[in-house]
């Protein structure tokens, strides 16, 4: 119900001919949990903790399920780490980059890209051990999602 409110109100505000952009889609449905996490791994790649643990703070109050929040986390720091994805057998071209198997959304792409640049190698693969230490937290008898996401956060925003 509240998707297709969203979504009607989306359809109202940009009549037959208008476009709906990045900036107008956040400011238009400010709760959305996929732009949160979009702003979630921006913060984390520029360290900003603070940001981050208010963007954990919304996405707990909207009842975003936090191991599929750490799961699109994981995603974006295997997709850039080139051990792993050379170990799938992904072949190289002239250039020595990896052509993709299957299409990527751009603005995905792009989240990519942003998340590379702000992390070391060894930075990725430390913060996927953390993303695995912490989707073993949330599995825990009687976890606290925020503690568990907020030692996360600690832990890649060095």
């Amino acid at each position: 119900m509240r998707i297709s409110t969203e979504i009607e109100k989306l359809r109202l505000y940009a009549g037959s001919k208008k476009k709906i952009g990045v900036a107008e889609l956040a400011t238009l449905v400010p709760d959305s949990s996929v732009s949160t996490l979009f702003e979630l791994v921006d913060a984390l790649g520029r360290r900003d903790r603070l940001r981050a643990f208010g963007l954990v703070d919304t996405l707990l109050r909207q009842g975003e399920y936090m191991p599929l929040a750490l799961n699109f986390l994981a995603s974006l720091f295997r997709s850039r780490w080139p051990p792993r994805r050379r170990a799938c057998g992904a072949p190289a071209d002239s250039t020595g980059s990896l052509k993709a198997r299957r299409p990527v959304w751009r603005a995905k792409a792009e989240q990519i890209h942003q998340t590379a640049s702000g992390f070391s190698q060894t930075q990725l693969e430390t913060g996927l051990k953390q993303i695995f230490s912490a989707d073993w937290g949330l599995r825990d008898a009687r976890p606290s999602d925020r503690l568990v996401m907020e030692k996360l956060i600690l832990g890649l925003a060095k």
